[in-house]
């Protein structure tokens, strides 16, 4: 792969994540506005989150690696 071509790649997949990110603590601003609770995760969400995450690497990973 060629260096613009992979810095488009790594450029494009940092916005993405950057919006991702975005959205997750807008997502997250909001709860904490509609609850009037402290934001915060229990230890079981922050375990289900941080799988969910090795999964979805994964997966891309595999996509990466049949191209």
């Amino acid at each position: 792969m060629g260096n613009s071509v992979r810095n488009r790649v790594v450029l494009v997949g940092a916005l993405l994540g950057a919006l991702l990110g975005l959205g997750a603590a807008y997502i997250l601003a909001r709860r904490h506005e509609n609850s009037g609770k402290e934001p915060g995760f229990s230890a079981r969400e922050t375990i289900s989150v941080g799988m969910d995450l090795v999964k979805l690497l994964r997966k891309i990973g595999d996509l990466a690696s049949r191209g």
